[in-house]
């Protein structure tokens, strides 16, 4: 023994009796230098010997529980040097003469040995019958089981240790905790409950049954191929509770004394301080389900107060007023409950008994028996994820609410009330920021083309119109709260903002500047910004989004034909001008950005320092191409023009004059390229045109097509509408394509409300510019979608 440990008294200690079992695995650990003061010789196979070092996980526990002096012991699972399992230890930190200690007893260790079991003393009359055998003691170390639930958190597996540790497996298989809270079935789950919400794995979330065990759990979430949460998988431990007292039958004539079990002259075991705890948790449950006489007086407060029963009138006193009713035994004014702000649903018996007219307002119904035929809490409290709040379905539509339960006696009984509370956000938009007639006033905002948007001090947005809602790409509700910002570009935001300071600021007359908007496809137009205070409303102001020079739309919504009148279209010279201006304004300076970055590649004036500019300069180079690209393909679409010299073109040798053009790169990518052309086609186009459209369209299916695809061309006679065509068909095995997708293709004044495989190429208006070419030419451009991958275009050649 060390200097430590003779100064413990471990001898008659009963916080240390563990340490006198030589059969069982336990030591105590120092708090301040992290040694073993005292071990077992059972634990010395295990690589724990006294006045050592404590090893790293048996550190790591009591730097942990240093501090908690006086707190409940707990269960931990610890790999000690020599053993290949872990043990299951009961740590618990003890105060001593040396400071405070840490000891790790074997579970069995703290149970008390047999001949310490306490004797019941024997009964003092002789003449009395034997007292029955008490029932045996539960036993009270934890049970260990395995649970899991499914993606919403209900439970669909239990192990049966569960059920042998008393736990009523039937009534969690199917539910969620929140269903066992709202029954009254747990209490204090509220760590539990946060922890499944939040996803992430737990452990040690403790909460109590009604039946008085005490239950923790921990689990991981379970995922599939795809990250998508599918369930959780976990342990527990279950600490087995004592019957109540009122279901253990007593023999009338028992003798008290046959129940008094003598204690020592010591401090209690943790077993016997877990057992008086429990006694006293089911009294305290017993007496809080007495019935209470209705207002006793203070002279009847100094004997005992007979039960509920010996208050009730006698026979021929209910007789001589049979006129009157009695009272009941709690009067209560429910009236009083239907005039607070607040909801109210009391539980009782397993159903809803109660609803307060507060609640039956916000649901729109008329009693408890509509609430019962709408599905009640079942279907109108609803959560779309675990992170999000519990939403009400009141008669506005889904509000958020707060709900809490209560545990109290209701006429007698007792009964779980509900109290629900509209959260801030479900009340804040019709009291403080919108006016009354706000669904009015989103109507009527729909009848304008242009995006107009009513906004607050704060700038979020409080309504949005159908043309606000098409440029941002949201609905209409989803942009209440959002900033307004949303519908500018990134260079035209801190703009945006000063023009709202400057009318909150001044509150002058309407203002007017030329911004960028973005849509929710990343188009840019520039548009009048018109900012005007809404008239009657000192807080609202609306914002009103035009094209510049048009007063027409942005994203072609419908409009009204009396009320905006549709603009002249301009002529196709007018239009073939403006794109010409256009794309000579855009090549200038991008020949300039493309000088430099050809500089830096070709390292023109010098090595670069480093690599990593190289790379960029050409994927710099390579958008810059596809930006030429682009618009070559929007000069053409300008002003699509037939060609004027037409020959007779024998199909075979454009088809294969396009294949040994794309063939080095077929080759590169390792493709299976398919020919199979009839020799005897022939069609009337002009040659350069045909062969210009098939060589694009062949380069599209080779950069569409990955690495060791197969690419098939072949050529047909096609009959439509009785007219007879000549058909080149070119299926490639590239992504697929939607419909809206295939019409977004073929027109360039589509609204693009996703991105496709052109787009992502960088040339999203190619097989728009192909199609206006052919169709200049008296052909025609389809595309259908492969079955599973892949595109098949079709070029309708005249014969």
């Amino acid at each position: 023994m060390t200097e430590h440990t003779t100064r413990l008294p471990i001898s008659d200690e009963p916080a240390f009796s563990a340490l006198r079992r030589t059969d069982l695995p336990s030591f105590l650990v120092a708090v301040s230098d992290n040694r073993i003061l005292m071990a077992t010789p059972a634990c010395e196979p295990l690589g724990v010997r006294a006045d050592s070092p404590a090893p790293l996980p048996v550190k790591a526990i009591t730097r942990t529980m240093g501090g908690a002096v006086g707190q409940p012991p707990r269960l931990e699972r610890i790999r000690l040097p020599n053993a290949f399992v872990p043990r299951l230890f009961s740590c618990a930190t003890l105060p001593s003469s040396t400071g405070p200690v840490v000891l790790f007893a074997d579970p069995d260790a703290l149970a008390a040995p047999e001949d310490e079991a306490p004797q019941a003393a024997p009964a003092p009359s002789p003449v009395a019958p034997p007292p029955a055998a008490a029932p045996a003691e539960p036993a009270r170390q934890p049970v260990r089981f395995t649970w899991e639930m499914d993606a919403d958190g209900h439970f669909t597996a239990l192990s049966p240790s569960f059920a042998r540790a008393g736990g009523d497996a039937a009534r969690w298989i199917g539910r969620s905790l929140d269903d066992l809270v709202v029954d009254a079935a747990l209490e204090g789950a509220d760590a539990a409950l946060d922890a499944i919400r939040q996803g992430a794995t737990f452990a040690n979330a403790g909460f109590r049954t009604s039946g008085g065990s005490r239950i923790e759990i921990g689990g991981v979430p379970l995922f599939n191929g795809v990250k998508q949460q599918i369930g959780w998988r976990g342990f527990g431990l279950v600490w087995p509770g004592t019957p109540d007292l009122g279901e253990t039958p007593v023999s009338p004539d028992a003798s008290f004394a046959a129940n008094v079990v003598p204690l020592r002259g010591s401090n209690l075991t943790p077993r016997e301080r877990s057992a008086f705890d429990e006694i006293a948790r089911t009294l305290t449950t017993a007496i809080d389900g007495w019935a209470r006489p209705p207002g006793p007086s203070h002279e009847e407060a100094d004997y005992p107060v007979p039960p509920a029963e010996a208050f009730a009138p006698l026979p021929d006193e209910a007789a001589e007023s049979p006129g009157v009713p009695p009272a009941p035994a709690n009067a209560w004014d429910d009236s009083l409950l239907n005039r607070l702000p607040i909801g109210l649903a009391v539980q009782q018996d397993g159903g809803i008994v109660f609803l307060n007219d507060t609640l039956l307002a916000w649901l729109a119904l008329e009693d408890l028996a509509a609430f019962t035929r709408a599905g009640g809490f079942g279907s109108l409290l609803t959560r779309d994820t675990p992170e999000e709040p519990l939403c009400l379905r009141t008669l506005s539509g889904p509000s958020p609410v707060d709900v809490r339960l209560i545990k109290c006696d209701w006429h007698g009984k007792p009964a779980v009330i509900h109290v629900l509370r509209l959260a801030e956000s479900a009340v804040a938009p019709r009291s403080r920021h919108l006016p009354v007639q706000a669904e009015g006033t989103s109507s009527t905002l729909d009848l304008f083309a242009f995006p107009i948007l009513v906004v607050d001090r704060s700038g979020s947005i409080q309504q949005a119109n159908g043309a606000a809602a098409e440029l941002c790409g949201f609905p209409a509700d989803e942009l209440r709260g959002e900033p307004f910002t949303l519908a500018f570009a990134t260079e035209s935001q801190a703009e945006a903002v000063s023009l709202l300071d400057a009318a909150i600021a001044t509150d002058s007359a309407p203002e007017s500047r030329h911004l960028s908007a973005r849509s929710r496809d990343g188009v840019h137009q520039q548009v009048e910004v018109t900012l005007a205070r809404m008239p009657g409303e000192g807080h609202l102001y609306s914002i009103a989004l035009r094209l510049v020079g048009d007063g027409g739309p942005l994203h072609g919504t419908p409009v009204p034909e009396l009320l905006f009148p549709d603009p002249a279209p301009p002529s196709d010279q007018a239009l073939s001008h403006f794109v010409r201006r256009v794309s000579h304004g855009v090549r200038s300076p991008l020949n300039g950005i493309l000088g430099f970055v050809e500089s830096v590649r070709a390292s023109a004036f010098g090595p670069v320092g480093n690599s990593r500019y190289s790379r960029h300069a050409e994927a710099a180079a390579a958008a810059a191409q596809q930006l030429l690209a682009t618009l070559e393909d929007i000069e053409a679409l300008a002003h699509p023009a037939a060609a004027e010299a037409v020959e007779v073109c024998t199909l075979v040798t454009v088809v294969a004059s396009a294949v040994e053009h794309a063939l080095p790169a077929i080759r590169r990518r390792r493709q299976v390229l398919r020919n199979d052309c009839a020799t005897e086609l022939t069609v009337r186009m002009n040659r350069e045109v045909l062969a210009f459209l098939v060589r694009s369209v062949l380069e599209e299916a080779i950069r569409a097509t990955p690495t060791a695809g197969q690419i098939m061309v072949s050529a047909q006679i096609m009959e439509s509408g009785g007219d007879k065509r000549i058909g080149v068909l070119i299926r490639d095995g590239g992504p697929s394509l939607t419909e809206p997708q295939i019409a977004q293709a073929l027109s360039p004044f589509q609204a693009a409300r996703a991105s496709d495989r052109f787009s992502s190429s960088g040339r999203p208006f190619r097989l728009a510019r192909l199609a206006a070419v052919l169709k200049a030419n008296g052909g025609e451009l389809r595309l259908r979608r492969g079955v599973e991958s892949g595109m098949l275009c079709e070029l309708c050649l005249p014969l």
